[in-house]
């Protein structure tokens, strides 16, 4: 059960951190397709994280 609590709060956490960094960029002024780079390599993140934790969560 630890592990899913863990891979949820993970998950969470990358969210949060995505809309965060969403809000601080749009008063930038730089280029959308930068904006949507940082995006994949976010959600590329986001899944490597979650699948590292999944193993862990399955184990429980």
């Amino acid at each position: 059960m630890k592990g899913v609590a863990l891979l949820w709060l993970t998950t969470l956490v990358l969210a949060v951190a995505e809309v965060a960094g969403a809000i601080l960029w749009h008063g930038q002024e730089h280029s959308t397709v930068t904006f949507g780079f940082l995006m994949v390599i976010a959600a590329v993140i986001n899944g490597i994280w979650a699948g590292l934790v999944a193993p862990l969560a399955a184990k429980d």
